[in-house]
């Protein structure tokens, strides 16, 4: 049997790259039945019809909106399944990969080393944020090194996110306490609470808290919380027909130049822009 050794130098002008990026993607309309390495992450995304992953051995179909993490030196192969397919194929640099994991979770790398079946789902509204990242990748759109930068950043930390959340990685070191307190933020009939109400139902002061959770997730208390109402919003605009006024202040938001500004910050784009961009009747868009 023949094994390929693929290197991401080596990658051609199949899709769109950018001069030495982090971070190559390619739409491709075929499957890649020969066993092959490779010397980086790769994450296929499948836009239409089925695939056959079998990895190292293992064979599992993969549908549309379905996705999985390929770790470097994994042996797959990926077959046809139900024609017509394609999918949406990211490689991502092993260096890189590790930065990023480590800015979200000083344990999150080594996790998603040791772990096999990194298998997730993309929900239409994320996918349709994932587009709108590689539309930004494309040459001549985001020419700035640092906008190259933050756009690799964003892409590959909501695939990462998306993956982490459906599977309950992380959480497994979580002292009780926490998992109980991050499940309740994650309830949608607290959308409102703000940090002094994340404090009132945990064991210990703002203080404590803070430093604890800082340690245990890799990210502050505020920005988790920010994090969580800004995906919370983009469902709202997204799947209802609530004035964006009110899902500030569903989300605890008195001000809404304020939440404006931080949801432009998550997305890059206003919510009245995000809510035009991203509704269900955009969603033919996906395939093309």
């Amino acid at each position: 049997m023949r094994t390929e050794n693929i290197p991401i130098e080596a990658i051609e002008n199949g899709g769109d790259q950018l001069p030495n990026p982090h971070l190559f993607y390619h739409f491709i309309f075929r499957d890649y039945p020969i066993t092959h390495v490779h010397t980086y992450w790769e994450i296929p995304i499948v836009i239409q019809g089925a695939y056959r992953n079998v990895l190292n051995g293992r064979s599992r179909v993969i549908g549309v909106n379905q996705a999985v993490f390929i770790h470097p030196h994994d042996v797959h192969e990926l077959y046809d399944e139900k024609k017509p397919s394609c999918h949406l194929n990211f490689m991502v640099n092993i260096d890189y990969f590790h930065t990023l994991c480590d800015a979200m979770s000083p344990t999150l790398f080594e996790e998603l080393e040791n772990r096999q079946d990194l298998y997730f789902t993309v929900p239409d509204w994320e996918l349709s944020e994932i587009w709108r990242y590689c539309a930004l990748l494309r040459p001549g759109v985001a020419d700035k090194a640092g906008d190259i930068e933050l756009v690799d950043a964003l892409l590959l930390t909501t695939l990462i996110r998306l993956l982490v959340s459906q599977t309950g990685m992380l959480r497994t070191g979580y002292p009780a306490w926490l998992t109980d307190l991050i499940a309740e933020i994650s309830d949608p009939k607290n959308a409102g609470w703000r940090v002094k109400d994340v404090v009132k139902n945990a064991p210990y002061s703002h203080t404590q808290l803070s430093r604890l959770f800082k340690i245990y997730t890799g990210k502050s208390l505020m920005d988790y919380l920010t994090e969580e109402k800004m995906l919370a919003a983009a469902n709202y605009l997204v799947h209802s027909d609530m004035a964006i006024v009110d899902v500030a202040t569903t989300l605890g938001y008195s001000s809404l130049p304020h939440f404006n500004s931080l949801f432009k910050e998550r997305f890059m784009m206003s919510p009245s822009q995000y809510r035009k961009l991203h509704r269900s009747d955009h969603k033919e868009n996906f395939v093309h």
